[in-house]
């Protein structure tokens, strides 16, 4: 007997009642009773699964037209040209009403103020921290926008760290939310606030500060106070009565001539050139526009103005190691100056020796033997102005091999003078000087004068002195050049302040 395996199969159960079939065709061919009768037909098996989808039917007739309906309440643009190469969803106004759509995120709450904004972000205050919170992944830092009733606070988490706020912009301006008045402007030119500023604490400035308090600020004005609540004001330092004339003479403590108030020591220009700012008051110093009063020229060739100091202390010199000039006392009470000129270098300092003196002649006879006195040797200042920054120049005009000595007529009446002798040589209208010019090629053993047209700053030249560092007088001159070929007179207009020769014309 040939018997098939049966297996249920719900795909095809046609193929599974053929091996029933079969098997009971197999029994009864082989002796297990004759076939019976049909049994009732079972239940209904669970349906298969859906075949594949046959082939797409022909199209058919288009409907009729549906009926119009209401627009929509709310719709939404894609917005392309606001920020160029960006696509930006923003509401859209709806059909038939004049304000924008919008749009509320959280617990907004329904106001006339709102329905102006596009985008409302509330918060509910209880449940919420924030309106807004901003954070970059892998980072614990997060910025939170909050607002309450009448503040908003922009502010980092407290675990936060590095934390920078920064603001890219050409101008930031701080204004009034009423009236648009304005706190504050930042740019690239300026910074301005338009309010009183307080500051609590210490303030640096590392860079030029100018005051444009009052606006009225003039060169050489003092800041002052303007009232006892801390106004301040500028105002002229002879409104004050504090103000010093030019000229003014004073006498200082001899501890008081150091490093810290005055100019003490400076390089020089040459070893031939000691021009040198060492005596004049130091920049924000009590003594600025005060200079030692040495007897030389104090001359500014920037502004053009120069000074004779009064001789009021005796002076010795050391120039190297090998020269010295000495001076006498000109009164007790001024300190000798000391002046160490190198190639390098200048120097000066202050002798303030106590000086002994006894009144009288000295002898034990009664009514005529004095208490011993001292004079007490002390330095002296001039006062010059603090907006000039004043030099000198030492220089040893009796040096004959860098300096000439030439006679000179300096004319002293009103009226100009002509060549002639007879007025130059006339004492009612000029007056002998004696004057010391610096060498150069052309100034001979018998004459300088055919070099003083070529005489220039620049070179060392203009500079004519009557005395050791001290310049000619400004006037009108006439030196006879006896020791040319011509025998020409000069006449020339000399500039101490600017150390200079001009207005040279030829009188014979």
């Amino acid at each position: 007997m040939n018997l098939k395996t049966i297996t249920y199969d719900s795909t095809d159960v046609a193929a599974t009642l053929d091996l029933i079939n079969y098997n009971f065709d197999q029994l009864l061919a082989n002796g297990y009773g004759p076939q019976g009768t049909a049994g009732a037909q079972g239940t209904t098996g669970a349906q298969g699964t859906t075949g594949a989808q046959g082939p797409q039917g022909d199209t058919g007739a288009q409907g009729a037209a549906g009926g119009s309906s209401t627009a929509v309440g709310v719709e939404w643009l894609n917005d392309t040209t606001t920020v160029s190469g960006t696509n930006i969803i923003v509401p859209k106004p709806t059909t038939g009403v004049s304000t924008l759509t919008s749009v509320t995120i959280g617990d907004g709450s329904p106001s006339a103020a709102n329905e102006a904004s596009q985008l409302l972000v509330g918060r509910n205050m209880i449940d919420f921290d924030s309106n807004i919170r901003l954070t970059v992944p892998g980072s614990v830092n997060y910025l939170d926008f909050t607002q309450d009733i009448n503040e908003l606070k922009m502010s980092f988490n407290s675990g936060a760290t590095d934390t920078v706020f920064k603001i890219n912009a050409d101008e930031i301006k701080f204004s009034d939310s009423s009236d648009g008045d304005q706190f504050a402007l930042f740019s690239s030119a300026s910074t301005i606030f338009n309010k009183d500023v307080k500051i609590d604490a210490d303030v640096q400035f590392n860079d030029t500060l100018k005051l444009g308090i009052n606006t009225s600020a003039t060169a050489g004005y003092v800041l002052t106070a303007a009232d006892d609540t801390g106004l301040l004001q500028w105002l002229a330092p002879s409104t004050l009565g504090t103000n010093v004339p030019i000229g003014t003479v004073v006498p200082i403590l001899s501890s008081l001539y150091n490093s810290t108030n005055f100019h003490t020591a400076s390089t020089t220009v040459s070893a031939t050139d000691h021009t040198t700012i060492v005596g004049s008051g130091k920049t924000g110093t009590a003594y600025d526009g005060w200079y030692l009063c040495h007897g030389y020229t104090w001359f500014n060739l920037a502004s053009g103005v120069a000074y004779d100091a009064p001789d009021l202390s005796g002076k010795t010199f050391t120039i190297g190691t090998t020269v010295e000039q000495t001076k006498e006392d000109t009164i007790l009470s001024g300190a000798r100056i000391g002046v160490v000129v190198t190639s390098s270098a200048i120097d000066t300092t202050l002798n303030t020796d106590t000086v002994t003196r006894r009144l009288g002649n000295g002898t034990a006879v009664s009514n005529q033997d004095h208490v011993p006195f001292n004079l007490v040797k002390v330095p002296h200042i001039i006062y010059l102005g603090i907006t000039d920054d004043f030099s000198w120049q030492f220089t040893d005009v009796t040096d004959t091999s860098l300096y000439n000595t030439i006679s000179l007529w300096k004319w002293t009446y009103d009226s100009s003078p002509s060549c002639s002798n007879n007025e130059w040589e006339n004492t009612a209208f000029s007056s002998a000087v004696t004057a010391y010019i610096k060498k150069n090629s052309s100034c001979g053993a018998s004459y300088c004068g055919a070099m003083i047209g070529n005489h220039s700053t620049a070179t060392g030249g203009g500079l004519l002195y009557k005395a050791p560092g001290v310049l000619l007088d400004d006037g009108r001159y006439r030196i006879d050049e006896s020791g040319n070929a011509n025998n020409q007179k000069l006449m020339f207009d000399y500039t101490k302040s600017t150390r200079t020769i001009s207005n040279t014309s030829i009188c014979s």
